[in-house]
């Protein structure tokens, strides 16, 4: 089961995560901290009760949230 509420920065990470883009990159791009984007991908896969980072984009892809 979903969240009820799902942010829109959780679907931009994740959808750079599923274009081949590093943490460093993502960083760069979002103008955010490795650090602080480790955070929110671990604070993600508790929400949505994902156990790896593949785990938690195949949640995403299942239920239509990124293309």
């Amino acid at each position: 089961m979903l969240p009820k509420k799902i942010r829109k920065s959780e679907i931009e990470l994740v959808t750079y995560l599923t274009n081949g883009f590093m943490l460093k990159e993502i960083a760069r791009e979002t103008n955010r901290s490795p650090r602080t984007l480790e955070v929110r991908i671990a604070n993600m896969k508790k929400k949505f009760g994902a156990k790896t980072m593949g785990h938690l984009i195949s949640i995403f892809f299942r239920n239509k949230l990124i293309d």
